[in-house]
Parts: C-alpha cells; sequence; structure tokens
C-alpha cells in the first residue's frame, strides 16, 4: 500500500509559472491584472496563491534556507541599510501609518532592507510609515551577526 499518494484533483498550474509571476511582479511592479494577461491565469488566482504563500511563510522559509547553504558567499565586511515608503491606500489600519511628508498623506508602509556588499538581504523590515528609520535599524539587523562597516 502507497502511504504518500496524493488524494484529490491535481492542481491546475505547475508552482513553477507562480514563481516566476512573482519574480516578475517584484522586478517589474506590474499589477496582477497585467500578469494575468501574460501568464494566462487570472489576477485573482494569483493574488489568492500570494497571500496563500504568505500566510505559510512560504517566502521566509525559502529565505532562510538560501541564507544557511550560500552563507560562505555573503561578504559581511561592508552593509548597507536603506528604507523606503509604499503608498498603500487601502491597507488595513494595524499595518500602515500616515506619511506626513507627502502633501495628500495617504497610508503607506515603510520597508527597511539591509544588504551585505555583495547585494544580498540580510534582513528586511516592513512597518508602518510614522517610524523612523534609526528605530527600525535594531529590528532590521539580522541576530548574532558582526560587521566591521555599516554605511547608513
Amino acid at each position: 500500500m502507497k502511504t504518500n499518494v496524493k488524494r484529490g484533483p491535481k492542481p491546475k498550474y505547475d508552482n513553477k509559472i507562480f514563481i516566476k509571476a512573482f519574480i516578475k511582479r517584484l522586478k517589474t511592479s506590474n499589477t496582477w491584472k497585467y500578469l494575468e494577461d501574460e501568464f494566462n491565469i487570472s489576477d485573482t488566482h494569483l493574488n489568492r496563491k500570494y497571500l496563500e504563500w504568505c500566510s505559510k511563510n512560504v517566502f521566509e522559509k525559502v529565505y532562510k534556507a538560501f541564507l544557511s547553504r550560500f552563507k560562505c558567499y555573503i561578504d559581511f565586511d561592508e552593509v548597507y541599510i536603506d528604507s523606503t515608503i509604499l503608498l498603500n491606500k487601502y491597507g488595513y489600519r494595524h499595518t500602515t501609518g500616515i506619511n506626513t511628508y507627502e502633501a495628500k498623506k495617504h497610508r503607506s508602509n515603510k520597508l527597511s532592507c539591509l544588504v551585505s556588499k555583495n547585494g544580498i538581504p540580510l534582513g528586511i523590515k516592513l512597518t508602518d510609515s510614522r517610524i523612523h528609520d534609526i528605530k527600525l535599524l535594531l529590528e532590521t539587523l539580522p541576530k548574532k551577526t558582526y560587521f566591521y562597516y555599516f554605511n547608513c
């Protein structure tokens, strides 16, 4: 008797096509509607799959596996940190803040990234936009990692 047989209908799309669509969205900032035409998958299906993977922490698990496997390639001599404001007009109240630097004062998020000298992300933190960059520094730093130079 086979124990690893999957039951139910087979998925309509392979996960590789979703990965390609998510990477395309990250690179180009295109909408789900634009990707619908390119990958022949409905925009709601792409969005639901993305939210499903986010809720299961798929991206975080892949990132940790990447860091553990390729840690020898990361150059820890210099580290760079920067943050940016992302407009999020319709975001949930607990994840967004009012961007006081913009004339229209929209709801927005702040994305803070810590990157090694050779461009590998070491820490990423997403908060509301009201938090100052220096306060995000300690939250963005990876635990138990030491650096020679730190450029802000």
